[in-house]
């Protein structure tokens, strides 16, 4: 699925609604974003509001290519309890990646 400019503001408190659901005690989470996209910038500032609310770190990461990948990746691994890719046509690309 992708996102509109329209759901940008719904979508990431939901992000951390499950988030929170699912990991009570989650306090670092890792935003991986291809910063070429028009809406990341605006997606990232809203994420990063409703996680400095619920009291989560924001760990913001770019991936423009797909070398990209296991580098924001090892970067998850070290910094964060968990991990939300913004939906692209570069993520969806590299499904296969992200899903390991």
């Amino acid at each position: 699925t992708g996102v509109s400019a329209q759901n940008t503001e719904e979508i990431p408190g939901k992000w951390i609604e499950i988030l929170r659901e699912l990991m009570p005690r989650v306090s670092r989470v890792a935003f991986i974003v291809n910063p070429y996209n028009p809406l990341s910038k605006r997606m990232s500032a809203r994420l990063k509001q409703v996680a400095d609310s619920a009291g989560i770190k924001l760990i913001v990461l770019d991936a423009s290519k797909s070398e990209d990948f296991p580098i924001a990746f090892e970067r998850v691994r070290r910094e964060a309890q968990a991990v939300i890719v913004m939906p692209d046509p570069i993520a969806v690309g590299n499904r296969q990646a992200i899903a390991e």
